[in-house]
């Protein structure tokens, strides 16, 4: 199995940036946002679990959410128009959002 272990060196080209993660409330995408966050990001979670994204901001300065459902064109043109009109730009974007059939 491959292993990769980036250097904390990395993040530091993150330091205020703007980022906006879909998917950041839970699982990988929330580890994603505490990384961008203690590396000095500014970021904007788009996720339908507003519980869990709403505890992210309160323990993480610089991130915010807007309610996003990413099967939906217009929410995620919406969670880009929010984080554009609150910061002014958007340096990069993650996709961490899962889509589960049934």
């Amino acid at each position: 199995m491959a292993h990769y272990a980036p250097s904390e060196e990395t993040f530091t080209t993150l330091k205020d940036k703007v980022v906006v993660i879909t998917g950041g409330s839970t699982g990988i995408g929330a580890a994603t946002v505490k990384l961008l966050a203690t590396a000095g990001a500014t970021v904007v979670i788009g996720d339908v679990n507003k519980q869990a994204a709403e505890q992210l901001c309160q323990q993480h300065e610089g991130v915010s959410f807007a309610q996003c459902d990413v099967t939906k064109y217009d929410d995620i043109y919406d969670l880009f128009k929010t984080a554009l009109e609150k910061h002014g730009r958007v340096d990069h974007a993650v996709s961490s959002a899962g889509i589960f059939g049934k």
